[in-house]
Formats: C-alpha cells, structure tokens, sequence
C-alpha cells in the first residue's frame, strides 16, 4: 500500500511558462509523494518501493528517493537511485540516479537516456539521446559518451 503526502513548496523565482527542468528552473506549487515505504524526519523523506514525486510539470519515479525539506518543511532538492525516470513538459530521462535541486537536474548522469519532444503536445519524439550528461551552467548541459538520432522516431 503506498503512502502519500503532500508539501507545499516556496519559490524562490517565479515564471510565466515554466521552463524545461534541464534548461532552467520549474516551479511547483506543491510536490505529491507516494511510495511504499516512506520515513520523515524534520529534514529529509525516505521513500523506498515504488518512489515518486510529481507535481503539474515534472514527475520523478526510482526505486528509491531521498527528498530533502528545508527550515519550512518545504522541497529543497532530492537523490533519485535505482531505475530513474524523470519526466518533465518536453523530455523524459532514464538512467539509474539522478540529483535534483529546488530547481533543476544538477551534477553528472552516467548511462542516461534522454528523448526530447518538440512540445509537450508531440506525439513523436524529436531527439533520443544515449549518454553521460555534465551540467555546465545553468542553462547548459555537456553530454558525454554519447550518440544521438535527430528524427521522427515514430509513434511511443
């Protein structure tokens, strides 16, 4: 039976269309957490069995996932580990760990596949990416390793 819980998250920046997660920051209201083990402390959740964060415009699923809370109880970043798949308006990316921030993807993410849509409307990937990606700054991530098609994939 999975537990879920609910947090309210202060924003430290503001948007009028959310920006990709991997390009810029995502700002969300308030972050659901289901799982099927879930421990809190006054600093951090353990999820564990069926992990997974979701709010409007991203959602982040592992075997595992420890969510950090800062001084409000609020999301103040999280490690995914163990079959990774975050999904955000344009891109899904699958690897086996990842870290987030209050705001984006950060550090590296060995063995990562990354399918990128034109829009979140598309039907059809755009772009599929197999790899190691670096972010660099903010706004840019090196990708490593790696090998690419740029073409109408077909249907999912």
């Amino acid at each position: 039976m999975a537990a879920a819980l609910g947090f309210v998250l202060i924003a430290t920046s503001a948007s009028a269309q959310s920006p990709e997660l991997l390009t810029g920051p995502v700002i969300c209201p308030q972050v659901d957490i289901e799982a099927d083990k879930l421990e809190c402390t006054q600093t951090a959740c353990q999820l564990e069995g069926n992990a997974k964060l979701s709010c409007p415009d991203l959602s982040l699923r592992a075997d595992k996932v420890t969510l950090n809370l800062g001084q409000n109880r609020q999301f103040a970043g999280a490690r995914a580990e163990g079959n990774a798949v975050l999904v955000s308006r344009s891109s899904i990316l699958t690897c086996e760990s990842l870290t987030l921030t209050e705001e984006q993807l950060v550090g590296q993410v060995q063995g990562a596949t990354l399918e990128v849509r034109e829009s979140e409307e598309a039907s059809r990937r755009s772009a599929v990416f197999h790899g190691d990606l670096e972010r660099e700054s903010p706004r840019e991530i090196k990708l490593k390793n790696a090998d690419f098609t740029l073409c109408d994939c077909g249907d999912d």
